[in-house]
């Protein structure tokens, strides 16, 4: 029997405990890999543990959002021990010896959020939050279409989490789409599915709205859909039937629909970015989450839930960090919070965290806490970031918005005239310039 386990904390919020057993345990969306979260954020074939080396060993198998351990970016195989965190996506996989993993609960990891344990991860104290989770649970209970808007990082994901969860709905099937994340031309194709036969080679496959029937969608940074798919979704919504790409017979679809948004979505109606008869589909009801520096109340009880979730309750803050804390504006919210803690704990060298353990400030990829896209920009030239950890990866990971990446783009082809191949080289990409054009133009980052 193994001595160590892995702790795996999903995206979703469903925990997974694993003996560390020889051999290779590979992690990626796939099927054939033998842990695989629910995670839009991860590669299909992710990374993979080698179990039978002495210590384990930890591989990124090449993907483009990278594998972090405590806070590192693997760039060859890294040893892993008791106490080590393996971030990848959105997933968290805590590396403990046996009987220190707390609860050994064994579930798989599923899209069917009713099977959730009873903590959905909000943490509320203020009177905001506690306002807004009445608001939310009973909104949850009709099924009017619901539309959450907050800042990056302050928990939308949860709330929609929640809302399946109380809603009469709740046997049923919780999809995520993650519409960042996917190429532009693949939206479609995900969202309402894939006939056999439109084009060669192509096999038949079901759309996310298919998959949640039933059940509950939610669409991550709806702001993102193009305008086409915007209009295909649109008839969905006002007749309740979906075509597959290539298909010709309407499907009937029983599904809720819950949207999130980091953007001012009537600024990007007013700029011609959304269709005006979407939005008023989508808001049935709204949620505004309030930032975390709105809500002072809740900083302290979050740092011993997100402590806790990290399997790190022995550690305390001193008077000093505490302080830091309250005083801290969280452009990152608590994705933010997170981070730093997950950070400070590793640094901590003892069973207390102390002021300079946060590091409060100093990581570029916390949200767009990285200063003003020209600010990010003088970084990458001088060498003091690097575009694919402090720019793509946040990015990819919702970590920094759109019209942060395009602000900063804007600002370096005006300073080459308006070439991709000369930004390329003026942030020491020249040798990634193809991957580099690849990711602007998949993601809609070009001016």
């Amino acid at each position: 029997m193994s001595e160590l386990v892995l702790r795996i904390l999903h995206h979703d919020g469903t925990e997974e405990v694993r003996d560390l057993v020889r051999g290779d345990l590979t992690i990626g969306r796939e099927a054939d890999n033998e842990i695989r979260p629910v995670d839009p954020a991860l590669s299909r074939h992710h990374a993979v543990i080698h179990g039978e080396a002495t210590p384990p060993t930890i591989e990124d198998l090449k993907t483009r959002n990278g594998t972090m351990v405590n806070g590192e970016l693997v760039n060859s195989i890294v040893t892993l021990g008791p106490g080590d965190v393996v971030e990848l996506g959105s997933t968290t996989i805590e590396v403990a010896g046996r009987g220190d993993s707390g609860d050994t609960r064994r579930s798989q990891p599923t899209v069917e959020l009713a099977e959730l344990p009873p903590d959905d991860g909000i943490v509320a104290r203020s009177p905001k939050m506690l306002e807004l989770l009445d608001r939310a649970d009973r909104f949850a209970r009709s099924d009017l279409p619901i539309l959450i808007t907050g800042e990056t990082g302050t928990g939308k994901e949860l709330f929609a989490a929640r809302i399946h969860r109380v809603s009469q709905r709740a046997k049923g099937p919780f999809v995520i789409l993650n519409c960042p994340a996917l190429a532009e031309g693949l939206v479609e194709s995900e969202l309402f599915g894939v006939e056999e036969g439109v084009a060669t080679g192509v096999r038949a496959r079901p759309g996310r709205l298919l998959e949640a029937d039933g059940g509950t969608l939610f669409l991550d940074e709806v702001g993102d859909l193009g305008l086409d798919v915007q209009a295909k979704l649109l008839r969905f919504l006002q007749e309740g039937t979906v075509e597959a790409v290539g298909g010709r017979v309407p499907i009937t679809l029983d599904v809720r629909v819950v949207a999130a948004t980091n953007q001012d979505l009537e600024k990007t109606i007013d700029a011609g970015g959304f269709r005006r008869d979407l939005f008023f589909r989508i808001v049935g009801a709204r949620l505004d989450i309030p930032p975390l520096r709105e809500r002072a109340e809740d900083i302290l009880p979050l740092v011993d839930h997100l402590l806790g979730r990290r399997n790190l309750g022995r550690f305390r803050l001193d008077d000093d960090a505490i302080a830091a804390l309250k005083r801290h504006a969280f452009p990152g919210n608590v994705r933010e919070l997170d981070t730093v803690l997950g950070r400070a704990a590793v640094m901590a060298e003892s069973g207390v965290i102390r002021l300079a353990d946060l590091a409060l400030g100093t990581g570029m990829a916390s949200a767009d806490a990285v200063g003003t896209p020209s600010d990010l920009l003088e970084s990458l030239i001088a060498g003091d970031a690097d575009f694919w950890r402090d720019v793509h990866t946040p990015f990819m990971e919702r970590e920094l918005s759109r019209s942060t990446v395009r602000a900063l783009v804007e600002c370096g082809l005006e300073r080459t005239g308006g070439s991709i191949k000369d930004f390329a080289a003026l942030i020491g990409e020249k040798s990634a310039y193809r991957k580099l054009l690849d990711f602007l133009r998949n993601n809609r980052l070009l001016p």
